[in-house]
Formats: C-alpha cells, structure tokens, sequence
C-alpha cells in the first residue's frame, strides 16, 4: 500500500533539536532538551569537524493538521541553563497519583562541572516542571529503551529501563555497584519506582540483558495491551500469567563496557512480564506503608512507615548474606506515621536487607548504598 499520502512534513527552526525527545500531554507537545549538532561527529569535545548549542529547555506548543497542511503554533520555553543542559537522555510516559498524565525525564549528558551524567530526574505535566533535587538516580543514564507501568491500588509509577550507558554497573559476584566515570555500556534491568509522595527508589532487577544492549534501543509495547492514552501499561488490568509486554528494538551492541567496538543491534527481543496482583491487604501487619529515601542512599537514609497501632518495633540491617549489620528498637512506638533517619555513611557499596518488626507483623525493604 503507498504511504506518500499519509506523510506530511513541515519546517520550523524550533525543532532543530538532536537527542531530545517529543512528548505529549493532552493538546499540548513538549520538544525536551537536547543540542543542535551541526558538521561531522568527532569524540573529541574541542573538535572543529562540528559545532553544538544546547537547547537548554523545553518548548511547548501546539500542531494542527487539516489533513494538507501541519500547523505549528503557540510556542513557549521554559528555560533552564544548568538542569535542561543535557541530551541522550531516557524520556518517558508517567501517570501521576492522582491519575493525570506526565512526562518522566531521567540522566542525559553532559554536566557543565564535569563529563558526567545528570542524575536528578524531572517531571513535566500540565501544572508545570518538577526537578528532583532530593534524589540521585543511580543506573542508566542514556537514552535507552524503557518500559512505563502503573499500579492504580498502590499508587505507584514503575519505568523500567533495559541496560544502557551508566555511571554504575552492578557486580554479581560480589553483590556491589561499581562507580565508572568513563560510564560504560550495561546489561543491567533496573526498574525505578516514584511511589505516593513522589519520594523515588531503584530496583536492580535479577535478569540481565543477553550482552551490553539496551542503548538507543527503543521498547514497542504490544497494541492490545490494557494502558492509559500515553501507553502507560496498567499492570491492575493484567491477569498473573505471563504476559508480552513488548518488543524491544534497535539500539547498540557494545562489546566491552569501555573503549571497546560497537555495532548496529540487528535483534529484536520479546519481553514479557508476568504480574502479582495481590487483591488484598494482610490486616494482621500493625506496619504499613513503609518506605525509604533516597534509596540508594550515600551517608543516610529515612525509614517511613505507619502503625496502625501503638507497639515496640525493632528495626534491622542486614548484608546480601544475612549477617545482622545494625540493630535499633523503638520502645512503645504511638499509632500513626512514623519517622527514623539511618546513618549509612560507613557502610560499604552495594545491597543491604531493612527488617521493621513488631509483635504483630514485619516488613522486608531493600537498600542500596552507592557513593
């Protein structure tokens, strides 16, 4: 079937943008970020082969298409000379709490104090940009390909991002995360979860990538899977069975980590995903909403959670080995939201098990110390 008919295009200096990212919030596009390259790529910052202006900001305007002719109007920019400095970044879909429609922005190259990622991710939605100043993401820092699912009973917004470029990578073999400022290629999964509140955790998933895939890759989620208008999966409407999600698509193949050879990925893998819907709540547990942040943390952490009534509660530290590390109780701790800061700052790198116990219940988190 000839497809001229159905494409149509139109030119506007506004767009001259490289390694940003298109988005969409109602009537509303949002062109994030990224540079505008000009002559022949060379590794080399101080190259004369080619010339790049940061963007540093976000357009938002609107498009009108009769059917003939693409209209673009409305342009505003939102300015920001150190934050919006970055390109080759992971942009996706986010549902918020109270079940509007985001735009999720995380890492991207480069900061103007150093040759390092950004770490601090944004928000956009319709009431305006939010950066995270209090969290520092950890994994996968370029663009690579991501997967949004939304949990409406929990309230919880999940991206998960297949491998990458990174400023840490995860060892196996001795259960740490390893800091390269080179940044290198990963096969790592990790999945980042914005719960209620907005406070942000990481997750390093126990699967890893079949080689260092992952960059520039795109993920393509099934058509008839449950999901909200921005392909937000919703992971409530999934029966828990093995589900495919997706396809995830092009991208590099890197052979090393660092300063190795790289080519085109030439495979698409299927990624499926299989939920664990619980329809229920075990009343029996006095502990309830229990969080930590940041987490990773680097010289402390806060432990949140609510008694539903007045008990003593114990918490716990313990290694990826189960050796008891830190040991604390709370004598006749009140009903309602509570509050204790840890100190980590002489824990080693890598993963940690947090217990909360009372007589009547106890609750398992995961920590992750990074420096």
């Amino acid at each position: 079937m000839p497809i001229a008919s159905t494409i149509r295009q139109v030119t506007d200096t506004n767009l001259s943008v490289c390694g940003g990212e298109l988005g969409k919030i109602g009537n509303d596009y949002y062109l994030m970020f990224g540079h505008n390259f000009g002559g022949r790529y060379d590794p080399a910052s101080s190259s004369s082969l080619f010339t790049q202006t940061y963007s540093d900001r976000i357009k938002k305007f609107n498009l009108a298409d009769d059917g003939t002719t693409i209209t673009l109007s409305g342009f505003t920019y939102q300015v920001d000379t150190n934050n919006f400095h970055r390109r080759d970044l992971n942009i996706g879909p986010v549902i918020n709490t109270d079940g509007s429609l985001g735009i999720g922005a995380y890492g991207g190259a480069f900061r103007k104090d150093s040759v390092l990622p950004f770490r601090e991710p944004i928000k956009i939605d319709a009431s305006g940009i939010t950066i995270n100043t209090a969290y520092q993401q950890v994994m996968n820092h370029y663009t690579c390909a991501l997967m949004p699912i939304y949990d409406s009973l929990t309230q919880s917004m999940y991206t998960t991002f297949f491998g990458g470029i990174s400023l840490y990578d995860y060892d196996n073999t001795t259960s740490t995360l390893l800091r390269d400022i080179e940044v290198p290629f990963i096969d790592d999964i990790t999945t980042m979860t914005v719960n209620p509140g907005g406070i942000n955790d990481e997750t390093i998933l126990p699967v890893k990538l079949p080689g260092l895939l992952g960059s520039n890759a795109k993920f393509i989620h099934t058509q008839h899977l449950p999901s909200y208008p921005n392909e937000v999966i919703k992971i409530r409407q999934l029966s828990n069975t093995k589900t495919l999600a997706g396809y995830m698509l092009g991208g590099i193949r890197a052979q090393q980590g660092n300063f190795g050879t790289s080519s085109a990925n030439d495979t698409i893998y299927r990624v499926y995903i299989t939920p664990n819907n619980t329809v229920g709540i075990d009343e029996l547990n006095d502990i309830t909403n229990v969080q930590l942040y940041p987490n990773p943390s680097t010289n402390s952490t806060t432990l949140l959670f609510n008694l539903s009534q007045a008990a003593s509660v114990t918490i716990l530290l313990l290694d990826i080995n189960a050796k008891e590390i830190f040991r604390q109780t709370e004598a006749e701790m009140q009903k309602g939201n509570q509050k204790i800061q840890l100190n980590t700052s002489k824990l080693a790198t890598g993963i940690y098990i947090c217990k909360i116990r009372s007589n009547s219940g106890e609750q398992t988190l995961k920590l992750v110390v990074g420096r």
